[in-house]
């Protein structure tokens, strides 16, 4: 019973990092984006 409480924790802990990775991923994707636009009506 236990380790099963302990599979179930490390999986959604997994799930988490996953969504967490993904989310800044995209969010890097959006800021270099928006750097690369900003930048160049600046020069």
């Amino acid at each position: 019973m236990v380790i099963c409480i302990e599979r179930e924790k490390r999986q959604k802990l997994d799930r988490l990092l996953i969504e967490g990775y993904q989310a800044t991923k995209e969010g890097k994707t959006l800021n270099d984006d928006w750097e690369k636009t900003t930048l160049r009506d600046w020069q």
